[in-house]
């Protein structure tokens, strides 16, 4: 999902390796999957009965409402079809009798101006929930009906007033959760199955269902609901006029009103309240409805496509779809909206063509927009309108941001216009692949983080192709720290913006030093260097070129925050941190800091100064820039600028950190852990991953792969490159299996893949940029205290990800640390992560964190305060299988735009 999802990371970045914990390290993530014993619960014997009568159903009002009016009113001055004389109808067809419609009720419609669409507008929440019989349906569509009323119990938690459409026998079943929302009164609404049966068009739509070739049009279709089940598409077509009734009775005197699925996988009583709802309420001018983007092959829901797109009066390869799961509006909009849509449905269905009643949402769109306020879904998928409400609206439309704000270009430098503009990287002078265009830096597709408000990224070039990295700006939100290039400079043409649209620069702050002094470099002070550090630092200046010695004469030297000392004969650069010692790559050395070669806000401006970033294995160095003027105002937001040593006072140390003592457990005998339950180890990768893949088969290869009973790799988008390089693997003493696929099946179907093809019952997951850092003993003493956590229930799932030495960037660190109360109040799946940084957690959230394990140690959290990634967890096959696979649809039969780690942390 794009705005305010619960990942602690990007989708991707180079930058991202996860690894696995050291010594008192391992999080367990113990996950509650209750069900709710409904046979069990008891019939309401006392509900109140109301006498009116609306479209031959009772109307029920449960204890805590108030008295409903005696009449229910159609809207007054309405006008509809059956007003029409002859001669207004005459000659006309359905188009011209929907435009017919909407424009004899623009006074109608002009009533609700304003009303509903307002901060002190108020809403009442509208829902229905059947049963069909759709745990009958093939596994790839069943539902039982027990998964229906658990998903609904989420919509009666929302605190809003409700009117809810329910089969009569049902109400005991939903009466415990309306119990614990007393002071949000409910509205029940009686509903039989023989008044789905009575739904205007139940004998056309039963006519469509048996006609000859039409549940053949898609392989799925004959299968699915609409086809296979009588009363599905009356149910379905009928929640328009079930939210029109609704704001008919309006028992609760509220301005507007909103439909939403009982069974909506999105529902989030606890993210959507009275204080956030204005994201609905502001579609309220009009009907609100949700729609996505889709390029159809032959059918549209069943709809054949060629029809389809002429009731449209669009030959769009790629149409809005409607959907059906949120909608709302005002009384008047929903009277003449379920007109339009009622001469709609009746006129598709009496040509010959049926789909859903997203399909005439879509007419609606195309012919009738005086009627709607179209919502655009986009990458949020059906969760998009719930996420803006809880974490703010996605970005525009690329074009818009162009127009607006300007390119991109993060961090590279582009030249050329039109379709000659070629990128590269002025750190490296590399130049980038052709497809790298401003346009494409700007867009940054699957690059969460990205286009997340607050953070930018900087890209890469090198000879492997383009790499990403992620970063947060500072706190006065002046993103991104590169600037912006204006359209016209690559396009020509005027631009529709002003330089103060264009922010100056800022970056991300770099890692804090350490504070033991043990632990740092002396400053390279020659005061204090022996005389054999001295004579190395000499004879190393000797070599340098006249250029570089003036230089240096004249400047001194700038180490960009990183330090340098002599190890093994060499000059060694290394970031240092609390952790320890991170590595640079052999060809950075305090010269090549210092001249800071392509990067030009280094050394050409004296308002700006640089810090440089390392990371063990990573063959790059990570620069960042830093205004002086804005540092000086806001040194909390910036890293240290570092002070240029005097060429003559330069001096390079032994190196200095003094050795760790080994943990006890690496001293362990491989013997001792005979007793490990078999495991199967499993990854996912991309064939284009080679690069960060090669960096951690490094790390497996080094005992691990030979001692796992069984390595299973599913390769998404498979090339011949990653097959090379995986090979040798598939032979002895490592033998791993691979499954590969020429398409991106996303996460879902290959994690359900390697845990259903495992082996063994205990199942490690991993992806393909998870380095190992622990010995072979320290990572079996660990899994064999995650078994045992597994085997005795204490734990369902075991989460991997080292404590102290998580990789960089460590998101969740970035994002959160020093707001974890903050982030805590707002998404408590997220605690978990906290104690990546925070010493002691249970002592600091006693009710949540508990020590599980004491050697190594382990902390429970329950899953509800623990949020899903894809960081490396142990769990029981079984456990996913019964838990998840045979339990939730979305997991059998995932819908087409369903996203995993989205729904997993709902």
């Amino acid at each position: 999902p794009r705005m305010g999802t619960r990942q602690a990371k990007p989708k991707s970045s180079t930058t991202r390796f996860l690894l696995y914990s050291t010594g008192a390290i391992i999080a367990v993530w113990c996950m509650l999957t209750p069900m709710l014993l409904l046979n069990q619960i008891q019939q309401e014997t006392n509900m109140q009965q109301v006498i009116s009568k609306m479209s031959s159903t009772s109307v029920a009002l449960v204890p805590s409402a108030r008295d409903p009016p005696s009449i229910i009113r159609v809207g007054e001055g309405l006008w509809t079809l059956k007003d029409a004389t002859p001669s207004e109808k005459q000659g006309k067809d359905w188009y011209q009798l929907g435009k017919l419609i909407t424009s004899k009720n623009q006074v109608y419609l002009s009533q609700a101006k304003g009303r509903a669409n307002s901060e002190s507008s108020n809403i009442t929440l509208v829902s229905g929930m059947f049963d069909l019989g759709r745990g009958d349906l093939p596994d790839s569509f069943k539902r039982t009906f027990d998964q229906y009323v658990e998903r609904f119990s989420n919509f009666l938690a929302y605190k809003f007033p409700k009117i809810i459409f329910i089969q009569p026998e049902h109400y005991k079943y939903y009466k415990p959760y309306l119990d614990q929302n007393k002071d949000y009164p409910v509205y029940v609404v009686n509903t039989t199955l023989d008044d789905i049966r009575n739904f205007k068009y139940y004998n056309l739509i039963q006519q469509m269902r048996e006609k000859p070739g039409w549940a053949q049009q898609a392989s799925w279709l004959a299968e699915s609901p609409q086809a296979s089940m009588p009363l599905y598409n009356p149910m379905v077509m009928s929640k328009l006029l079930w939210t029109r009734d609704a704001a008919r009775i309006n028992p609760f005197n509220t301005d507007g009103f909103l439909w939403i699925d009982g069974g909506h996988q999105c529902n989030n009583p606890g993210g959507i309240t009275q204080e956030n709802d204005m994201v609905f309420k502001k579609h309220f001018d009009k009907v609100l409805i949700t729609y996505f983007d889709y390029e159809p092959a032959n059918e549209v829901h069943g709809f054949t496509a060629a029809p389809f797109k002429k009731f449209c009066d669009t030959n769009d390869r790629v149409l809005r779809v409607g959907r059906g799961g949120v909608f709302g509006g005002t009384k008047e909009y929903l009277e003449v909206a379920s007109e339009v849509y009622m001469l709609a449905l009746g006129t598709t269905l009496k040509a010959g063509f049926m789909g859903t009643e997203e399909n005439i949402f879509s007419l609606l769109y195309y012919r009738f927009p005086e009627l709607v306020h179209d919502y655009e879904n986009g990458e949020g998928g059906n969760c998009a309108i719930f996420s803006e409400a809880i974490y703010g609206p996605p970005p525009p439309p690329l074009e818009e941001i162009i127009a607006k704000f300007g390119f991109d270009l993060r961090g590279l430098q582009c030249t050329g216009m039109y379709d000659e503009i070629q990128c590269k990287d002025p750190r490296s002078g590399k130049l980038c692949p052709d497809y790298v265009t401003p346009t494409w830096l700007t867009a940054a597709d699957d690059q969460y983080i990205c286009n997340l408000r607050g953070h930018y990224c900087t890209v890469y070039c090198d000879d492997k192709g383009p790499h990403w990295q992620g970063g947060t700006c500072n706190k006065n939100g002046e993103c991104p720290p590169h600037g912006r290039v204006r359209r016209s400079v690559f396009y020509g043409g005027e631009d529709d913006y002003d330089e103060q649209s264009l922010p100056h620069v800022h970056a991300l702050t770099a890692p804090q030093r350490a504070d033991d002094d043990d632990n740092l470099n002396q400053d390279n002070n020659i005061a204090l260097a022996s005389q054999e550090e001295i004579m190395f630092t000499r004879n190393l200046q000797r070599q340098y070129s006249k250029k570089v010695k003036q230089l240096l004469q004249k400047e001194g030297y700038n180490l960009r925050g990183l330090e340098c000392e002599i190890k093994d004969g060499k000059e060694v650069c290394f970031l240092n941190h609390p952790l320890g010692r991170d590595i640079c790559p052999p060809e950075i050395n305090s010269v090549s800091l210092t001249l800071a070669e392509g990067q030009w806000s280094c050394n050409s401006n004296p308002s700006m100064y640089c810090t440089a970033v390392c990371q063990d294995g990573t063959p790059f160095v990570h620069w960042s820039a830093f205004s002086v003027p804005y540092c000086a105002e806001n040194p909390e937001n910036c890293a240290p600028k570092p002070d240029p040593i005097p060429y003559d006072e330069f001096v390079l140390r032994e190196w200095s950190e003094e050795e760790k003592e080994p943990p006890a457990c690496e001293s362990l005998p491989l013997s001792s852990f005979d007793s490990i339950p078999p495991f199967t180890v499993t990854v996912l990768a991309r064939g284009t991953e080679l690069e960060s893949l090669r960096f951690v088969l490094d790390t497996w290869s080094q005992g691990f792969m030979q001692y796992a009973p069984e390595f299973l790799f599913f390769i998404n988008e498979r090339t011949a490159e990653m097959f090379d390089m995986l090979e040798p693997y598939t032979k002895a003493p490592y033998n791993i299996k691979i499954r590969s696929s020429a398409e991106n099946h996303g996460i879902l179907e290959p994690i359900k893949w390697l845990i259903g093809n495992a082996t063994h019952e205990n199942v490690l997951f991993l992806e393909k940029d998870f380095r190992l850092v622990e010995s072979l003993p320290c990572t079996l003493d660990q899994l064999r205290a995650g078994s045992k956590l597994l085997d005795e229930g204490t734990a369902d799932v075991v989460k991997f990800r080292s404590r102290y030495n998580g990789g960089k960037a460590n998101w969740a660190h970035i994002l959160y640390a020093g707001q974890e109360e903050t982030v805590f109040s707002r998404q408590p799946n997220l605690l978990c992560n906290f104690y990546h940084w925070i010493d002691h957690p249970e002592e600091r959230w006693p009710q949540h964190f508990h020590i599980c394990n004491e050697d190594p140690l382990m902390y429970c959290v329950d899953a509800e305060f623990c949020n899903w990634t894809n960081n490396p967890f142990f769990i029981k096959k079984t456990w996913w299988i019964e838990n998840y696979e045979k339990k939730h649809w979305e997991i059998s039969n995932p819908p087409e735009d369903f996203d995993l780690e989205t729904w997993m942390n709902w």
